[in-house]
């Protein structure tokens, strides 16, 4: 059995695709349709992985980005697959020290496989020859602030989701307070949509209350 992979994908289309493609390569799928599904499958399987549509539910509702955000939002952790089936060794560190709380999974990424997933995935999507908007976000959906913007686009779009996700997780349990990803407030301010992010919250909170669907189980 191949590491464990959670996918949050409400469009039955994509959720096959992206099965097909994860399942081809050695990865054991399990899918979920909603929050309350992913919050429950993740207490269950434990997953190495989480791929989340983070713009699923229309929290950013540019049709400008629409795709980039998608794109972006289900590949920024691309990174983590990467070192999950590549470096399993050294990300077996990374994950046994993250859970004792000695660091945030950043930088002990970077201190013990040399890079960050977020840096990783970036790369990747680059070789591949992912859209720029698409790499820029992957590569600094934790740290927004390092590329300049002039308005609220993909990297911000994918950051802000990725941290309320993020923050959604450790209320429910399913993340240390210490991983949680921080919001950067002072971007959001300069770009004038932070007096939005309580409206983004709740949407997170209502999609968590809809009820549970069926979920398709797998193999790899």
């Amino acid at each position: 059995m191949g590491p464990k992979i959670l996918l949050v994908e409400p469009d039955i289309k994509d959720r096959r695709l992206l099965t097909a493609l994860l399942t081809a390569h050695g990865y054991t799928v399990f899918q979920a349709t909603n929050a309350e599904e992913a919050l429950k499958r993740a207490r269950q399987e434990k997953p190495e992985v989480i791929l989340v549509d983070l713009d699923a539910h229309g929290l950013f509702r540019s049709e400008t980005y629409r795709d980039d955000i998608f794109s972006a939002a289900m590949l920024h952790d691309a990174g983590k697959l990467v070192m999950a089936s590549e470096l399993l060794h050294l990300y077996a560190q990374v994950l046994d020290q993250n859970e004792a709380g000695s660091a945030p999974m950043c930088e002990l990424e970077r201190e013990i496989v040399g890079a960050s997933h977020a840096e990783i995935g970036g790369y990747l999507l680059m070789e591949w020859g992912l859209p720029c908007p698409v790499v820029e976000a992957v590569t600094y959906h934790h740290k927004p602030s390092r590329v300049r913007h002039e308005e609220f686009g993909v990297t911000p779009a994918v950051h802000v989701a990725n941290a309320l996700v993020s923050a959604w997780e450790f209320e429910n349990g399913l993340r240390p307070e210490y991983s949680v990803t921080s919001l950067d407030i002072p971007l959001l301010e300069r770009l004038g949509v932070a007096g939005k992010v309580p409206a983004w919250q709740q949407e997170i909170d209502e999609i968590c209350s809809q009820p549970l669907d069926d979920v398709l189980t797998l193999p790899a």
